[in-house]
């Protein structure tokens, strides 16, 4: 009679160190698709950008390439260059996320906008203007600030924007801040260098020069150290003990950390590119008037 041999079992040892292998091989990889899924996101939110920079310039050339006389989204919306109707997802970077209603978005701590709410690193904004009187009906969720600069000065002294509040600039005495605005593209030397719209917070901004002497004009509460601007609240900006924003807020208030500390930003000539948001984005000619090279904020000589 043959005797049949009982089949091996693995030992408990065998058993840890197949489990040890398999952890181990998991360790390797999971960073290596979280970067992957990183950067991909990365280039959606580039590509959205480039996009809506290529809409924004077709319309400037259709209109003598003037400065814009409303909120960004409702001209290319309203004029056919984008369909925000239909396709709002241009305007969200993927690596924020939608948020359904006011009360949902203050679970988050977000603060309120006139009317919707302010987005952050993390949940874009609504800029919600459905009843008001001579506005666009358009609902918009966006991750995307414009810069407030290539707007009509009639437009941002309006009484929907009223808050821009419009005065007699400090770093720059005697100029009245209307002054600033880029009124026509013909007006800039290089377009490339000056932002249309980038990772924010709020529909646009109007981001100031920097004056060692007068923080007020550049940023509020806020200390300039290299090291201070990495404390700016990322869930909360608008909020932040650190830093104020509003019509004399610091730049790097406006504009948001999502992809490692770049933002993705397009210009007025329609390209779009990642840039620093500790060096380059001072860098950029925001207004007419900006001029970083003459005082630069300590850390960034």
């Amino acid at each position: 009679m043959t005797r049949t041999r009982p089949a091996r079992a693995f030992t408990l040892i065998e058993l840890l160190v197949v489990i040890a292998i398999i952890a181990l091989l998991i360790g390797i990889l999971l960073p290596v698709l979280s970067s992957a899924r990183a950067a991909a996101r990365n280039a959606v939110c580039l590509s959205n950008s480039r996009q809506v920079a290529t809409a924004y310039y077709t319309w400037a050339a259709d209109n003598d390439f003037k400065a814009m006389t409303t909120y960004p989204m409702d001209l290319l919306n309203d004029g056919g260059y984008l369909n925000l109707d239909e396709n709002n997802q241009i305007q969200i970077c993927p690596e924020t996320e939608r948020l359904g209603d006011a009360a949902e978005a203050a679970s988050f701590g977000l603060d309120n906008g006139t009317p919707g709410w302010y987005g952050s690193s993390q949940f874009s904004y609504r800029r919600d203007f459905t009843n008001v009187a001579g506005l666009s009906e358009l609902i918009s969720d966006s991750s995307y600030q414009y810069n407030g600069w290539l707007l009509t000065p009639e437009f941002l002294s309006s009484a929907v924007v009223s808050s821009t509040g419009f005065q007699y600039n400090a770093s720059n005495p005697g100029i009245s801040e209307d002054a600033y605005v880029w009124n026509s593209l013909d007006d800039v030397a290089d377009a490339s260098n000056v932002p249309l719209l980038g990772d924010g917070s709020w529909a646009f901004g109007l981001p100031k020069n920097y004056r060692a002497d007068s923080p007020q004009v550049f940023g509020t509460k806020f200390n300039y150290d290299a090291i201070q601007w990495e404390q700016i609240d990322p869930l909360n900006p608008i909020g932040s003990s650190v830093e104020g924003w509003g019509s004399n807020s610091h730049i790097i208030g406006h504009y948001l950390n999502r992809h490692g500390d770049t933002i993705n930003m397009s210009f007025a000539d329609g390209s779009a590119r990642a840039v620093g948001r500790f060096d380059e984005l001072f860098e950029l000619e925001w207004h007419k008037f900006y001029d970083f090279e003459r005082d630069p904020p300590d850390g960034l000589q």
